[in-house]
């Protein structure tokens, strides 16, 4: 399962077989293989959900602009603390000054609840398996086709940054198509603040800013997953802006600590940089647990261009992780037709934004969400959401023409996208 960590990535395809995986799960049990929630769909079944969900792919690839894109992934951050986003605490100043300028979406919503779902879902616009995660399984061996590795292919330098070892999450990203994975190992020594997990965000962006300075002419895609927010720890007593005598206290005091490191690293990027640069914030997913609402999947998100125009303003609809590729590559001046993602942009955006826990599927739009059993499809629940979009209540799964559209697109959704994540067809969809 690290056979990425061999460090280069042609190598590890080699040292992942068909032969070594089949062995391999044939002993550790289904656990590690990917349990699948959904039935199988046949051919005829596949082609009918196609005719609904995706009738005609388009994909433009050969103009890209040669604009750098930094995608920033905010650890852990949690949208229910940020004052943009409705809350009464004000933790991110730095953050929702800056999305005041940008482009941005009224809700966002995470497809995960770990690094390497959020990674996945957001490069590759595509879900992770019902209750699960593509990496450290066999699905991570499948053939995809990525915002990273389409990027690579098309001339650009692409880098993931953290500040932890480069480990699991490291190694998962370069087998989307990350040329180069840093971790803490690779910093240089300059007494920068560490937390129990590795570096935190000032070291993190300083390493990643002194390799954007150091490129050379061709652009660049650089990746950033933040520390800071990983732990509890802060270096001094004062950072403890809003107490740290309850978990809610310290959570958003080191968000709020986190908050200022990136006021000082878009800041510095302004200042250094002179080409077009995309810059793209977004969480990889909360800190926080699910209680009866959607805090716990409830994240920032944001797209601000450096030497360049771009749309700005807050769209009124609900997004999520797998909208970001798409938009990226829209913004490029280009388009994938097998993204399950739609660009932000598009004239015709449906909205529809999901995540799962266990067996369990949630499609939210237009203010409400349907909870649908992945297994059986059937409904199992109904919400609406509130405008502070975390908030929920129970309304009536009566068969309204709604309701009954909005549920058919989830489940339509649901099945064919799982289908081709477990036949390793993604690039088909």
């Amino acid at each position: 399962m690290y056979a990425y960590k061999i460090g280069d990535v042609n190598q590890a395809r080699i040292a992942w077989n068909a032969p070594y995986a089949i062995t391999y799960y044939s002993l550790i049990g289904e656990d590690k293989s990917g349990h699948r929630w959904t039935p199988e769909q046949n051919s005829q079944q596949m082609a009918d959900l196609r005719a609904k969900i995706n009738p005609e792919p388009k994909t433009k690839l050969n103009e890209l602009k040669q604009y750098d894109v930094v995608l920033v992934l905010l650890e852990s951050w949690t949208a229910y603390d940020m004052q943009s986003y409705g809350s009464d605490v004000n933790a991110t100043p730095h953050f929702d000054k800056l999305r005041e300028q940008s482009l941005s979406t009224e809700a966002f919503y995470s497809n995960g609840f770990r690094t390497v779902e959020g990674v996945f879902a957001t490069m590759c616009s595509q879900p992770n398996p019902v209750g699960g995660s593509v990496a450290g399984t066999r699905l991570e061996g499948m053939p995809y086709s990525c915002l990273p590795q389409l990027l690579k292919e098309r001339g650009w330098e692409t880098s993931f940054v953290q500040g932890s070892g480069q480990g699991m999450v490291g190694a998962f990203a370069q087998s989307l198509g990350f040329k180069d994975s840093y971790g803490k190992f690779d910093y240089p020594e300059k007494g920068q603040d560490q937390n129990y997990w590795g570096y935190m965000d000032d070291g993190i962006y300083d390493f990643a800013l002194d390799k954007l300075a150091s490129a050379g002419d061709a652009p660049q895609f650089v990746a950033i997953n933040t520390g800071t927010t990983h732990d509890s720890y802060l270096p001094n007593e004062s950072d403890y802006v809003f107490g740290d005598e309850t978990v809610d206290q310290t959570r958003r005091s080191v968000l709020h600590h986190s908050d200022r490191a990136l006021g000082r690293f878009v800041e510095r990027l302004k200042s250094q940089t002179e080409r077009p640069t995309l810059l793209v914030l977004v969480a990889d997913h909360t800190m926080v647990g699910a209680k009866n609402d959607l805090r716990h999947v409830s994240i920032p998100f944001l797209i601000h261009g450096i030497n360049m125009e771009i749309p700005t303003g807050t769209l009124p609809f609900s997004a999520s992780h797998k909208d970001v590729a798409p938009t990226v590559i829209d913004l490029l001046g280009g388009q994938v037709g097998w993204f399950s993602g739609q660009s932000l942009l598009a004239k015709n955006y449906q909205e529809g934004a999901d995540f799962t826990v266990n067996n369990q599927f949630y499609w939210l739009a237009n203010d409400k969400m349907i909870q649908i059993n992945a297994e059986s499809g059937q409904k199992q629940a109904c919400y609406r959401v509130g405008r502070d979009t975390v908030s929920l209540e129970s309304i009536d799964c009566g068969e309204s023409e709604h309701t009954r559209a909005m549920y058919e697109n989830g489940l339509n959704y649901l099945l064919y996208s799982q289908q081709h994540l477990f036949d390793g067809s993604t690039a088909r969809y």
